[in-house]
């Protein structure tokens, strides 16, 4: 079963069709969450929550184009999460173990021993530094450069105009520069 015939079963009433998207864009959407949010198990609960509201909702989903309008639902709900987590003070300074889960996702399974070493720092490095930017910052590069959205799509998605995306794509790497120097 194809992305299409899962969103006619939905449409149709059918929640068989959710198994092909939980299969496609779970793992992706969980990155996505991780990256923004800072924290593994919110950016899951994220993810589920989505899953809930494609489910509730797959009626306004205007076009076939389900993965643009369900990353939209993953970036909006993770920078509320974001934000609101922001007024939250954690009573313990483990800090980045969750960051080392992460890079050990994204560390490819047969490297050397020196590039798994390299590829970890980096990542840590990175994760760390993402943690710097505000939830918008992390937001816009993450669908630019982990969901690899173009700039046309980021401006037709999030209804911004093209100079406001240059702008946070540019403060954010700046930021992003300004940290890992």
């Amino acid at each position: 079963m194809d992305e299409h015939q899962a969103i006619n079963l939905l449409r149709n009433g059918d929640s068989s069709g959710m198994e092909v998207l939980v299969n496609q864009y779970y793992l992706q959407a969980v990155r996505s969450s991780f990256i923004i949010v800072q924290d593994q198990s919110m950016a899951e609960d994220i993810v589920q929550e989505a899953f809930i509201k494609v489910m509730n909702k797959i009626y306004q989903l205007k076009s076939d184009r389900f993965k643009p309008w369900f990353f939209k639902i993953i970036i909006n709900d993770s920078i509320r999460g974001a934000i609101k987590q922001k007024r939250i003070v954690p009573l313990d300074d483990h800090e980045y173990e969750i960051t080392r889960n992460l890079a050990e996702w994204l560390i490819d399974k047969n490297p050397s021993v020196e590039e798994q070493f390299e590829t970890k720092e980096l990542h840590l490095q990175i994760i760390k530094a993402l943690g710097f930017l505000t939830p918008q910052q992390r937001a816009i590069i993450v669908l630019r450069y982990y969901l690899e959205y173009s700039e046309f799509e980021l401006e037709y998605e999030l209804k911004i105009p093209r100079s406001t995306i240059k702008w946070r794509l540019y403060s954010a790497r700046e930021k992003l520069r300004e940290l890992l120097h």
